[in-house]
């Protein structure tokens, strides 16, 4: 993950590369959660493998967002074996230091973009970001542990 501030924003983005490729592929989650609710100008996202790219727009259906961070539901493509999956998110400059955490959830089971989408961003969600809406569908992923910064540089 890395948090860093142009002159007109600050930038936060997050990356997952898998190092074997997933039995389960279906809608896995990537989001990122601030600490506050920030003004997000847009938000971006890839999921890149041996047989191709999928781009994820700003205002497009697999795109979740909310007044303290995004989420993307990306669909693991079937016949690829490599996949680097990643979130980027562009909000208004602040002054505040904003702390920022960053979850990847990989679903366990077959689910529709719909459930992949039923969840809000909160601590006490998976990785410390996204809370599922119900035990059943929190049980469809596998739980992994989140990322934090709490800073950036500038300079």
């Amino acid at each position: 993950m890395q948090y860093y501030k142009t002159t007109s924003q600050t930038i936060t983005d997050l990356g997952v590369e898998w190092l074997t490729a997933p039995k389960v592929k279906s809608f896995d989650v990537i989001a990122l959660r601030f600490a506050t609710s920030v003004g997000i100008q847009s938000a971006t996202g890839s999921q890149v493998t041996n047989i191709g790219t999928q781009n994820y727009s700003n205002n497009g259906a697999n795109m979740k967002k909310f007044s303290n961070g995004v989420g993307i539901s990306m669909n693991l493509m079937d016949d690829a074996t490599t996949f680097s999956c990643k979130i980027q998110a562009r909000i208004n400059n602040t002054n505040n230091i904003i702390p920022v955490y960053g979850s990847y959830q990989h679903a366990k089971t077959d689910v529709t973009l719909a459930t992949s989408q039923s969840y809000t961003l909160s601590s006490s969600g998976l990785g410390g970001v996204i809370a599922f809406n119900t035990n059943t569908i929190k049980n469809y992923y596998d739980g992994m542990q989140g990322v934090y910064l709490d800073h950036y540089r500038i300079g």
